[in-house]
């Protein structure tokens, strides 16, 4: 990312990859809130508009098996400190703010949030598609594209992405072991 940057002449401060302040942590905390608002009246509505989508479809994510406390640790870093920080670069911070140079608010929040959300239907599994996988990433990338927005910082938008997948590896890893 800094090469790139570099050789685009810009600096990491385009990506919002700006420094910490105290507003950012209580601004994830409200908008991952208001994330988890909207994503439950996305899903009600869409399960009663489209009887067959599948809001129960469990995500093949490949940890299974993990139990013991080097297995957990890994498998915390691997979903929710390495992916929160790596796909808001790539999306909210290098995508979104590129195309947010270009086009509209809400453009670049369609095209930004519709990649997100099919980057996350997991091709190639052998599984049918995620549909309410690609769906949540999508809502979620709406808010965080919001949040990049109006914060001017990527990292409130990385703060929510990791309670996002907080709750998912707490549900996942830790209720399902006890």
């Amino acid at each position: 990312i800094y090469w790139l940057l570099r050789v685009r002449g810009q600096k990491m401060a385009n990506l919002g990859l700006v420094r910490l302040r105290a507003g950012d942590v209580w601004s994830a905390i409200k908008w991952f809130a208001a994330y988890m608002v909207i994503y439950i009246a996305v899903v009600s509505f869409l399960d009663a508009l489209i009887p067959s989508l599948n809001v129960e479809q469990e995500q093949q994510i490949g940890f299974e098996t993990a139990r013991s406390s080097t297995e957990l640790l890994l498998v915390f870093a691997s979903l929710v400190i390495l992916p929160p920080l790596a796909e808001e670069i790539v999306f909210r911070g290098y995508l979104f703010s590129s195309l947010r140079s270009k086009l509209r608010f809400t453009y670049a929040t369609l095209v930004t949030s519709v990649l997100f959300g099919v980057a996350h239907l997991q091709f190639g599994s052998g599984e049918p598609l995620l549909w309410i996988a690609a769906i949540d990433t999508a809502v979620l990338s709406v808010v965080l594209c919001y949040v990049r927005e109006t914060t001017g910082s990527l990292w409130p938008s990385i703060f929510i992405h990791a309670m996002k997948n907080m709750v998912a590896f707490v549900y996942l890893f830790i209720f399902q072991i006890t």
